[in-house]
């Protein structure tokens, strides 16, 4: 009903004191209810402001004394119907700075009460009442006003939330067009894959292009071979044609000179002449063809000559090849003659081995003679012996049958009529007396049972006694019946047994069991306790369990999701449990559909997809707990080269936070290599470590610079070492 500024409720809490705790109450008849229910049930104590009840404000107030802060009605804001109430209570009550003021004021001011910014309180009876607890205050005024700063903290919470909702939906659509914009970068890159891919097709297409042209060179080196041939007897041939055309003109000239005096044989001759000029015009055609064509022929031996200069160049080259391999063979003729020598060396020392081999064989056999000889007769010494063992053993068996046949009976008898056996002593003559105490019991029994039974009963038993009655011993040189005694004794066990054990000690076995039935109990009950307590911990442990495990799937179904898209360049991914009502033994299934295909179960995916959602997988898993060490035995090996891409692309983003022990055959794996180690066999059955350390061209240099050498070689760069063929790529390993 009130309100109170901050700096006043110690003030005020210490003025109203308990009336502070008052329930306003609208009827005196309800409030009388109230506290008798309160006396009757014995619930405690309450304070009722009864509204309007004997509260009289005169509205007079004496000057406020000098030094003092104010009223303290002035500091209290309340609503109309407790308003004469709250001045009725703080009426005369006077707000100080501290309590030395109070206690000056209080001196002078006997009509007024002090209260203090502190809290303490000073009655107008001269009361002093003040302090302060170890534990924080907490009042109804302290906690209205906590409640109206929280609601304004609340509001401003508000506010801050709805300008981050507003941020988080323009970063949501930033975020839309960053995917976007990556999702383009995406095309582009699979767009410039397939052009690469397209390039390296035809690199090899022109690659069997020149392959094909060396070809038709060695053709043409070999037909050109036959031309020179064919030329040469086509040179042959025009020297035989012009030394005959030569002689055709002799001859013509001589016709010519001997025309006016064969003119007679002109017409005889004009036949032969006309055959002789188509001759010399064929053979004219055929020198004017032969000509043409070693024209043709001159032509093309400008690249024939050229094609041989290379060639010789070539078979130069290849001489210089057999010098140097004539050396190497020399050189391995010469290790082969020492190898010889030593081989000669190492057969005589094998045929006195051999030697000294026959000797110990010879020794060897005669030793294993004795042997046989010596082992013969052990066996015969280990039968007899395994014949005495054997009978020692049976002589032990009964021995030990009639051990514990005895140990038995001494048991018995020490059970059934405590008596030690090894400290008995026989007494004939108390056996004797034994006897015949139970023969006069049972003739006095016998004579009991024939004076109650009738006629025919007790002709009977007389008959029954001399039956029943053990003979009595007569005297001892007679000797004692044993099997009567038997009989006696039989019949003496069968009362004994028809009385039933008599146990002495029951009263302290009693006592036990219940003492012992206690504890078990008292442990029963902690097993209880301890089984409640383990199943709650249980319950908590796979509480947090379940939530830490749904927390961590989401993450690594989420990146799970992100570096299937990466790796594969689109497509979807998914991680669902099989059975979500019981995570932590459920099993996961891994949804997979790369780019083209539907959506369908890993298993049934190709080897490189399966890798690749492998390498997802595992990668993301390792974006939620990343490890200082991480080995990959061979995870590249199923990939093709676009893969093997991204696959070091992503091996790459991680090798800052971790180190990457990575078991490859692959160049471009390796090229991504700090370190590199190999295993090489150069002996047979002698395994090798080899280790090559790559750096980067200008920290080779700068080493180079410190050490100050004029030429240092240079450490082979990664692009340098697996960029090239592979046999430069060999070199440069052995030389690094």
């Amino acid at each position: 009903q009130i309100e109170v500024a901050q700096e006043f409720i110690p003030a005020i809490e210490a003025a109203l004191g308990q009336n502070l705790q008052a329930i306003v109450m609208k009827d005196a008849t309800v409030a009388e209810a109230a506290i008798k229910a309160l006396s009757e049930k014995k619930m405690g104590r309450a304070s009722l402001a009864i509204e309007g009840f004997r509260v009289q404000d005169s509205g007079f107030r004496p000057e406020l004394p000098a030094g003092a802060i104010g009223w303290a009605i002035d500091k209290v804001k309340t609503q109309e119907r407790t308003a004469a109430l709250i001045a009725s209570l703080l009426r005369d009550t006077v707000l100080v700075a501290d309590l030395e003021t109070a206690l000056q004021l209080g001196a002078q001011n006997s009509g007024l009460q002090f209260v203090t910014l502190a809290g303490e309180f000073l009655s107008r009876e001269g009361i002093l009442s003040g302090g302060q607890s170890g534990e924080a205050a907490s009042s109804m005024l302290h906690r209205k006003n906590q409640i109206a700063q929280l609601e304004s903290e609340a509001e401003t919470a508000r506010v801050q939330i709805q300008e981050i909702v507003a941020r988080r939906d323009e970063t949501a659509g930033n975020l839309e067009g960053a995917q976007a914009h990556l999702a383009e970068a995406r095309e582009e890159l699979q767009r410039l894959n397939i052009e690469v891919s397209t390039l390296r097709n035809q690199s090899a297409m022109l690659e069997r292009e020149v392959r094909e042209a060396n070809r038709k060179a060695e053709n043409l080196q070999w037909e050109r071979g036959n031309v020179e041939t064919r030329r040469a007897d086509a040179e042959e041939k025009l020297h035989g044609l012009e030394s005959e055309l030569s002689g055709s003109g002799a001859n013509l000239e001589e016709m010519q000179a001997r025309l006016s005096s064969l003119q007679m044989e002109l017409e005889s001759l004009r036949s032969s002449e006309s055959a002789a000029s188509e001759e010399l015009n064929e053979l004219r055609i055929k020198v004017a063809t032969e000509k043409q064509r070693q024209n043709s022929l001159n032509n093309q031996r400008q690249p024939m000559e050229a094609r041989l200069q290379e060639l010789g160049e070539l078979i130069a080259q290849r001489h210089r090849d057999i010098e140097s391999y004539n050396v190497k063979s020399h050189t391995l003729a010469e290790e082969s003659e020492r190898i010889g020598a030593e081989i000669e060396v190492a057969r005589g020392r094998t045929a006195e081995a051999d030697e000294r081999v026959q000797t110990l064989v010879e020794q060897r056999a005669a030793a294993m003679n004795s042997v046989e000889a010596e082992e013969s007769t052990l066996r015969i010494m280990r039968r007899q012996l395994s014949d005495c063992h054997d009978q020692r053993g049976q002589q032990e068996v009964r021995q030990t049958q009639v051990q514990l046949r005895i140990e038995n009976l001494a048991e018995h008898v020490s059970r059934r009529y405590q008596i030690d056996i090894r400290e008995f002593q026989p007494d004939s003559y108390a056996l004797l007396c034994t006897i015949r105490e139970q023969g006069k019991r049972q003739k006095k029994a016998a004579e009991a049972e024939g004076e109650a039974s009738d006629a025919s009963a007790a002709a009977q038993a007389p008959q029954e006694q001399e039956a029943e009655a053990p003979p009595v011993v007569e005297s001892e040189q007679q000797g004692i019946d044993w099997e009567k005694i038997e009989v006696l004794v039989k019949e003496m066990s069968q009362r004994l047994d028809s009385m039933g054990p008599i146990n002495l000690e029951a009263i302290q076995e009693y006592d036990e069991l219940e003492q012992r039935h206690t504890f078990l109990e008292q442990q029963n009950n902690d097993l209880i306790a301890s089984k409640t307590e383990l199943l709650d911990v249980i319950a908590k442990i796979n509480t947090t369990t379940k939530q830490m495990f749904a927390e961590t799937f989401e993450k690594v179904r989420v990146n799970f999701a992100e570096m299937f898209v990466e790796l594969f360049g689109g497509g979807k991914a998914n991680l669902i449990l099989q059975d979500e009502s019981d995570p932590l033994e459920s099993g996961i299934e891994i949804i997979a559909k790369p780019p083209g295909k539907q959506l369908q179960s890993i298993s049934l995916l190709s080897g490189g997809e399966k890798t690749m959602t492998a390498v997802a997988l595992l990668f993301s898993i390792y974006m939620v707990k990343p490890s200082p060490f991480c080995v990959l035995d061979e995870m590249d090996a199923p990939l093709d080269e676009s893969n093997i891409n991204r696959f070091i692309k992503i091996l790459d983003r991680f090798t800052s936070q971790s180190q990457f022990v990575v078991i490859t055959h692959n160049k471009r794996t390796i090229a991504k290599a700090d370190l590199i180690y190999g295993v090489t066999m150069e002996e047979r059955g002698v395994s090798k470590l080899v280790g090559v350390k790559f750096s980067k061209r200008e920290d080779s240099q700068q080493d180079s610079d410190i050490i100050g050498t004029s030429n240092p070689a240079p450490v082979p760069s990664v692009a340098e070492s697996f960029g090239k063929s592979d046999e430069l790529h060999s070199e440069r390993l052995q030389a690094g």
